[in-house]
């Protein structure tokens, strides 16, 4: 991408807004991985004020498949799959269309995009191209 790569987390109760700059080589797919991740580690600091189940809107079919999947692909599926292991049963992820006007959703992607233009955000270290770019 031309203007690197970010993440993005969205909540409007409690108000979350956070973008995340990650390594310039990082997919979308693992950008998306990412803001699943940070968004189950913030649920799991909150838990013992949540009233309820959370349910995280997730715009990436891939994303989804790929944290269902008996196959792990990389370190951050890993992650993000151990993050949702130790939230247990408090966190449902849901599939949402992506660019068709859901409020949530579009904030998230402003959120994206704000860390992939940032020059102030640190990059994220946790995450890092697949293994197949370096060959």
């Amino acid at each position: 991408m031309e203007d690197g790569t970010g993440a993005g987390v969205y909540c409007e109760n409690p108000p979350i807004k956070q973008s995340f700059k990650l390594n310039d080589n990082c997919s979308v797919f693992l950008a998306e991985i990412f803001a699943i991740r940070k968004a189950v580690e913030m649920v799991k600091e909150l838990e013992s004020s949540l009233e309820g189940p959370v349910t995280i809107f997730v715009d990436s079919q891939a994303a989804l498949k790929a944290l269902k999947s008996w196959t792990i692909s990389s370190k951050a599926i890993l992650d993000c799959k151990n993050a949702l292991l130790e939230v247990g049963d408090i966190v449902d992820l849901c599939w949402v269309p992506g660019h068709s006007d859901i409020a949530g959703n579009e904030e998230a992607d402003k959120l994206a995009l704000g860390g992939s233009q940032s020059i102030d955000l640190p990059v994220e270290s946790s995450t890092r191209p697949p293994k197949c770019y370096y060959t």
